[in-house]
């Protein structure tokens, strides 16, 4: 049978297929499933010159296999070397500003990488494009990570459901754009069973610090050991976000491959609208000093998404899903805390008085 492996104490083993493991959220994927869904295996993709900070508590845990997910024959390898029953396809670029600079590189990047599984899927099959009647013998949940970045402009004020116009204002919400569609033109020409998940802004500590979120918690924590002036260099402050704390992420992923209908659209989100104004009042309050916030030129966008919150509850009904953390009272001190922690490890020399 395809998709399954081993047997352990009288159970089917499955597979699932994680890309991009070494980062945020599909670190806290593998995690979950290995906790959680012990009659699946875990494997995993990962390049040679990827960081691996995220993935030391399970490193020994899952199957590794090295790709590069722009090469089409060294992920078709894979997927038919492993025959996963899930595909969880979060290897991509997503750092929003970047996306200005190298545009190409992002549309590159992201587009080919769900292009190369979902072509992978077809040639196990010895499908052509133009094949008519397609019947699938293999034929995975394939979860494709979107973003509420391929809503873009949203009016101040609107609840944002999965009905909202998709009007992206970066390259790399156009990116997202066109793997949705992409996804759904698989599905509806070959019957993929291609999952379409626009997940929020989701942090955590994990969160690398070129981010918003990530990168105000490591200046406050270096701020508290002296290490730099105690300055906080901000963008746009007055942009509000749904965020959502990435380990809850994982979970509405997970669900989603169990109970979402292939080809359309849900919204992953927390339902809760805060300016980035409040979270760095958050991260004033939880500071051990005090500390000045003044605008960085440099941090600016030349078009930025300034309203995201969300409605899910087209999701909520179809999985049950909810969120288990609060951001501001469990997401923020954590990541304020893991940043404590590795700039304390690090030894940096403080300034001079």
């Amino acid at each position: 049978m395809f998709g399954l492996s081993k047997i352990i104490k009288g159970e089917c083993m499955k597979k699932a297929l994680i890309t991009g493991v070494t980062g945020q959220t599909a670190s806290y994927l593998a995690e979950y499933i290995l906790e959680n869904h012990k009659n699946y295996e875990v494997h995993c993709t990962r390049r040679w010159r990827s960081r691996e900070d995220n993935i030391t508590n399970f490193r020994n845990k899952v199957m590794w296999h090295s790709c590069e997910m722009k090469d089409q024959f060294n992920v078709y390898n894979i997927i038919k070397k492993t025959m996963p029953d899930k595909i969880f396809v979060y290897s991509a670029s997503s750092f929003v500003r970047d996306s200005w600079i190298q545009p190409q590189e992002y549309f590159n990047e992201n587009i080919s990488h769900l292009l190369n599984v979902m072509n992978s899927i077809l040639m196990i099959n010895n499908v052509n494009i133009d094949t008519l009647n397609v019947k699938l013998k293999y034929n995975p949940k394939i979860f494709i990570a979107l973003s509420s970045e391929e809503y873009g402009h949203v009016d101040h004020g609107v609840k944002i459901t999965e009905d909202t116009i998709l009007r992206p204002i970066s390259p790399y919400g156009v990116s997202k754009v066109s793997m949705e569609l992409l996804g759904y033109q698989y599905w509806k020409s070959y019957g993929l069973n291609v999952l379409l998940v626009r997940t929020f802004n989701h942090e955590s500590p994990r969160r690398g610090h070129i981010f918003v979120t990530g990168s105000f918690c490591k200046q406050v924590a270096l701020i508290e050991s002296k290490i730099i002036k105690p300055v906080l260099y901000v963008g746009n402050v007055n942009s509000v976000r749904d965020w959502l704390d990435a380990r809850d992420c994982v979970q509405a992923a997970w669900v989603a491959t169990e109970k979402c209908e292939p080809g359309e659209p849900y919204n992953v989100c927390s339902e809760k609208a805060y300016t980035i104004q409040e979270f760095i009042s958050k991260l004033q309050e939880l500071s051990k000093v005090k500390f000045e916030v003044k605008v960085d030129p440099n941090k600016l966008r030349p078009s930025d998404v300034t309203w995201l919150l969300g409605d899910c509850t087209k999701f909520k009904k179809k999985t049950g899903w909810k969120p288990q953390h609060d951001f501001m009272l469990d997401t923020v001190p954590d990541m304020l805390n893991y940043w404590r922690k590795k700039i304390a490890a690090e030894k940096y020399e403080p300034i001079g008085e």
